[in-house]
């Protein structure tokens, strides 16, 4: 009845109480409004395709949020029906959704406390989602087999708990339910002290933050590593920590992944001085740092290192200590891995024992004719072939048996497959100088360093096919000596 009579009458005075009561009115409505709103700590879920987010509940309408987006509540209000609206921020803006039940799920409160927990988790699914709080907005995804620390751990209003994670920068929660996570490592997980050495015994092993950790690198079959500390993942299985670079790291301790060796006494206590020449008889023998230390080499079939000195494993193994370029190292020195051979006299005078040929053999020489594998087939001499096997056998005192049969470019390759006389670059007294086809025409040359020279000349015997019977020749030094016939050098074959 006010309201009309006031909205009615028109003069001044009347209009001036109509204002005033309507100030009065609308300003109550708010005061009746806002008494309601409380503050808020919860999270809600969307249950409906699209609700509108109004700037009051029943104002304009700024956005739209639809079916399972997920929001934190910072306030609620009651419109005039007595009906809940949220107050949400949705983008840069505060709005108000319809929080009437079948359109919003309260999914968390603030009274969920967190509990601090110390474990470490892998993601067994495809994808898992990380939120700003359990049903949160989404922060990102993690994938199947990633592993995270675990900092606190949280429920939702149906009692599911949730992990919180660290995600780049950024902390989140995962859903923590079975089939979703699995605990591997935990905070009771104690690294026990240790002081032993491991031998890696798989192509390739993992090296992780923890046990099931990321993965920081590779370590490969036959390297060794220091063991600083171990501990056991949530199954039981035991892990050892090393140094990995500047790093450390974890790996499976598993049997046949690692093998424990034992640590290797001083080199001072229990190196022995020799000196004695070796012949490498395994396709492939590492060297090591010491016995069982790390590969820093490896040594090839049918090649010949000098021995400065030996020393024994924990199991009392030989191993010799040789250099390769310009680095000492240790090889196995067990039987049929090596096998000691004449040591060649390291001056450039002629070595005790071996006499030069300087002049050409009798045509009744057993090496280079009757006894003589070339010369019984028909090759015998003049042929390079013929007089470096006669050549060798004069020198070895026996059939050189194992040597190539075949043409001259053959003897070099032919003799590291089949037989393990010593080879390679260095020039020897008593060696068999190769040189490979395309050079002294295809067929390839072989020659015999009969003497090196203290100013570095060297002195060959050699024969040529449908050439000279025999040739003694004198070289400036053995790289002019390698350079001749036409190039294509290959090596020495070491028959001392």
């Amino acid at each position: 009845m006010v309201y009309r009579e006031v909205f009615v009458r028109k003069n001044g005075i009347k209009s001036y109480v109509l204002f005033v009561l309507s100030f009065v009115l609308i300003f109550s409505m708010n005061l009746t409004s806002y008494a309601n709103s409380s503050g808020e700590n919860k999270t809600i879920r969307i249950e409906v395709s699209a609700l509108n987010v109004r700037t009051s509940p029943w104002g304009s309408i700024i956005d739209v949020v639809t079916d399972g987006d997920t929001f934190t509540v910072y306030d609620s209000k009651k419109d005039s029906s007595g009906d809940v609206w949220y107050k949400i921020k949705s983008g840069s803006n505060y709005g108000y959704v319809y929080a009437g039940n079948g359109y919003t799920k309260v999914i968390s409160t603030g009274s969920d406390s967190e509990t601090n927990v110390d474990k470490r988790v892998r993601i067994e699914v495809s994808a898992l989602n990380v939120r700003t709080s359990p049903w949160g907005s989404v922060l990102g995804l993690v994938t199947k087999g990633s592993t995270y620390q675990v900092y606190a751990s949280k429920n939702d209003s149906s009692g599911n708990e949730w992990y919180k994670i660290k995600t780049g920068s950024n902390y989140g929660y995962i859903y923590a339910g079975d089939g979703y996570t699995k605990v591997i490592s935990t905070g009771s997980d104690s690294d026990t002290k240790e002081d032993k050495k491991v031998q890696i015994e798989v192509s390739a092993l993992n090296v992780r933050t923890s046990p099931w950790g990321s993965v920081l690198g590779v370590v490969t079959d036959g390297s060794t590593y220091q063991v600083y500390a171990s501990t056991k993942d949530s199954s039981g299985n035991e892990w050892y920590k090393i140094k990995f670079g500047s790093d450390y790291g974890y790996i499976y301790a598993g049997n046949g992944y690692t093998k424990e060796v034992k640590k290797q006494e001083t080199k001072k206590s229990t190196e022995t001085t020799i000196d004695k020449r070796v012949r490498i008889e395994v396709s492939g023998l590492n060297v090591r740092t010491s016995p069982w230390g790390s590969i820093i080499n490896v040594v090839t079939y049918g090649e010949v290192y000098n021995v400065n000195a030996s020393t024994k494993d924990s199991d009392g193994n030989e191993w010799y200590k040789i250099k390769t370029g310009s680095s000492y190292g240790y090889i196995y020195a067990g039987s049929g891995y090596t096998k000691e051979v004449a040591k060649q006299d390291s001056s450039s005078n002629d070595p005790s024992g071996f006499t030069p040929r300087f002049s050409a053999p009798s045509t009744e020489s057993k090496y280079y004719t009757t006894d003589n594998v070339f010369y019984q087939n028909g090759y015998g001499m003049p042929n390079c072939t013929c007089y470096a096997w006669g050549r060798a056998y004069e020198i070895l005192g026996y059939k050189p048996t194992w040597l190539s049969r075949w043409d001259a470019y053959t003897f070099y390759d032919d003799n590291h497959e089949n037989f393990p006389y010593g080879r390679g670059q260095e020039i020897r007294v008593g060696a068999i100088a190769c040189w490979g086809g395309n050079g002294y025409g295809s067929a390839g040359h072989v020659a015999v360093v009969e003497k090196i020279y203290p100013d570095g000349r060297v002195t060959i015997s050699e024969s040529s096919y449908s050439g000279d019977y025999f040739r003694s020749d004198t070289y400036d030094s053995a790289e002019d000596l390698e350079n001749a016939m036409g190039g294509n050098f290959k090596g020495y074959i070491y028959l001392r």
